[in-house]
């Protein structure tokens, strides 16, 4: 179950996604969350019922719930990302903004999204 949006997941569901370029590997979320982003989703857990009929969670995660990687790339660990309401930033000062699947190549550049962490075309 994602612990940002309270969305189910099914037994099933495959993670593993293609990278059409190894060397810029396109990342989702990670690390910490800001607590001005924690703010703005504070209602997301607050309506509906898990698969049991239980309650969802109430609380909004500290940090993204999940973790995923890229095979045969070199991750500095001593980095550390936060996520905000504007995307990703690294305590080495790099910053992404978060690519968005259901916007179109244009709308997502203007938005701020380097090429390099589109999918390509």
């Amino acid at each position: 179950r994602a612990l940002d949006t309270g969305h189910v997941h099914a037994f099933g569901e495959c993670w593993l996604k293609h990278q059409t370029d190894p060397t810029n590997p396109l990342y989702g979320q990670r690390g910490k969350f800001t607590d001005e982003f924690r703010k703005t989703r504070a209602n997301a857990h607050k309506t509906g019922l898990m698969p049991d009929g239980t309650p969802r969670n109430l609380s909004v995660p500290t940090h993204v719930p999940w973790t995923g990687g890229i095979m045969g790339a070199v991750v500095d660990l001593s980095i550390k990302w936060e996520t905000g309401l504007d995307g990703m930033r690294s305590s080495a000062g790099e910053s992404e903004v978060l690519w968005r699947a259901w916007e179109t190549r244009e709308q997502n550049l203007a938005r701020g999204v380097k090429p390099e962490s589109m999918p390509r075309d």
